[in-house]
């Protein structure tokens, strides 16, 4: 699924990263218009049916504090779910780890995809 989810950000990066061309401009674009320091960044696919959805994502963005990048075009999916799935980035000012997003987001996360930053 991550070469899936990779295809889909380098097809269009413009529509995943607010407008910007690549992770770098994306990166330089948080620090000067929201005073983010970025240190790690993730593309995550989520389940919007499952019952934890808006709770585990409050979680991630108030206490592990991430900044969430919204598609410009939110009907690209994946198709993994016929009813609809969520595709965004995600920036973190610290050091995440891949196992602990998924940990935090549960059944709420298909996939989580760690972008170099």
């Amino acid at each position: 699924m991550e070469s899936k989810i990779r295809k889909l950000i380098d097809a269009n990066p413009n529509n995943w990263f607010e407008g910007n061309d690549s992770i770098s401009s994306l990166v330089s674009s948080l620090k000067e218009d929201y005073e983010v320091e970025c240190k790690s960044l993730f593309f995550i696919l989520l389940n919007p049916d499952s019952s934890n959805y808006e709770d585990r994502l409050n979680h991630m963005e108030i206490e592990l504090e991430g900044q969430s990048i919204m598609p410009f075009n939110p009907d690209l999916t994946l198709g993994i779910n016929p009813q609809g799935e969520v595709g965004r980035v995600v920036a973190f000012g610290n050091e995440m780890s891949k196992s602990e997003l998924m940990s935090s987001l549960g059944d709420v996360a298909y996939e989580v995809v760690e972008l170099a930053v």
